[in-house]
């Protein structure tokens, strides 16, 4: 049984309640804090840097390391420019709607480049949501850039607005598209039924791999037009145009390039831009948790700690497979380190079955609201909550 807390109630397993008291003993503990984003309030680098100033509240003496994580999603480079040596660079594309806007991509020491498809394409900076119209062109320009440099390309796919299977980028990157009366077109969700050939004869070279936190196919009643393009404003017409796009796309991609999509696990991931990749660039589709904290050097960083905190916006099930929380306990268990998670809220059914945080791999998790505040009063206090949660939860083990 883990320990749950809040400002109300504190539920205690006396082995665990002695491991962290144990910690905080030492004369100076190290202490990794490596949260994801609590999405709508505040960033992953905001959230560790307050859980981070508040520990050191209670413990000044700790040795504290600020470690934000991101699996894919909005603010993958935010995340890895805060723990990385890497240069920030921008360019001029186009956005999801062909407007120009200024995107970032980042440059590691180590040789690779991030590119964030939600720093181009991202549902958060549109006011119109239409994935029959949304191209990733713009991603592919960046692609272009890094690719002529010989870097090899950590491609972020999460927060897409677009529904183009990867379309627009093989489009920037030298790919050809053209309709039934022979005439080229960059095609988008809406128009990939107009593909009648294809052709990748002056396609640059790239080598990719993708971030990926999903599974689902490129197509079909679990693929990416079904299951995410509600959320990018498609209704239910969209969604059987969008669909029924992406198999024909599918179908002329194995026609020409040779290459078979539909079955590609993760392939629909960002409106089918990870099938794209891979059909166009042969780009590797990875677990976007795994890939990041394997770039941010994670292992190193985490197996001389006493303990990490982790977090996110809200705590469920879902939380301890295949997001940040879920890889970073995987990671810290085969290097033995214990694993706290403060988070926004909590799922009822884990706030009364405290047995499944320890069989998830958390020893114990604090939340800052039982989510019974409007949104609208969470966010003008969230930073001062968040801070007075953690410092009441360290401040327990005392």
């Amino acid at each position: 049984m883990g320990i749950i807390y809040n400002a109300i109630d504190l539920l205690y397993n006396f082995h665990m309640e002695n491991v962290l008291k144990n910690i905080f003993k030492k004369e100076k503990p190290l202490i990794i804090v490596c949260p994801d984003s609590f999405k709508g309030t505040m960033s992953a680098v905001t959230v560790a840097r307050i859980i981070s100033d508040a520990i050191l509240s209670v413990y000044p003496f700790a040795e504290v390391k600020a470690f934000p994580v991101a699996d894919g999603g909005e603010g993958t480079i935010d995340c890895i420019s805060s723990a990385c040596d890497c240069v920030i660079k921008s360019a001029i594309v186009n956005d999801a709607y062909f407007n120009k806007t200024k995107a970032r991509y980042a440059l590691l020491g180590s040789g690779e480049a991030v590119i964030e498809t939600a720093e181009v394409a991202g549902l958060y900076k549109l006011k119109e949501l239409n994935p029959l119209k949304t191209s990733t062109f713009g991603l592919g320009e960046i692609l272009s850039i890094v690719a002529n440099e010989n870097r090899k390309i950590l491609f972020a796919l999460g927060g897409s607005s677009t529904n183009d299977g990867g379309a627009g980028i093989a489009a920037a990157c030298g790919a050809k598209f053209f309709n039934k009366e022979g005439k080229e077109f960059i095609p988008t969700g809406g128009t990939l039924l107009d593909i009648e050939s294809i052709d990748v004869s002056n396609l640059i070279k790239a080598e990719i791999e993708c971030m990926c936190d999903v599974e689902n196919p490129l197509y079909g009643e679990n693929g990416a037009a079904y299951v995410f393009a509600p959320q990018k404003g498609a209704d239910e017409e969209m969604v059987r145009l969008l669909d029924a796009g992406l198999r024909h796309y599918a179908k002329k991609i194995k026609e020409f390039l040779g290459v078979d999509v539909s079955d590609i696990k993760g392939g629909g991931a960002a409106g089918g831009m990870a099938a794209g990749l891979f059909a166009f660039f042969g780009a590797k589709i990875k677990s976007g948790i795994d890939l990041i904290l394997d770039t941010l050097n994670f292992d190193d960083i985490v197996k001389r700690a006493d303990l990490v905190i982790t977090g996110e916006g809200k705590l469920d099930l879902t939380s301890f497979s295949g997001k940040v929380i879920g890889g970073i306990i995987k990671r810290a268990k085969k290097l033995s380190v214990p694993v706290a998670a403060i988070c926004g809220t909590m799922d009822k059914k884990l706030a009364q079955s405290p047995e499944i945080l320890s069989s998830g791999g958390l020893i114990c998790a604090a939340y800052v609201s039982d989510g019974s505040r409007p949104f609208d009063e969470i966010i003008k206090t969230c930073k001062e909550d968040l801070f007075k949660t953690a410092a009441d939860f360290i401040s327990s083990f005392n």
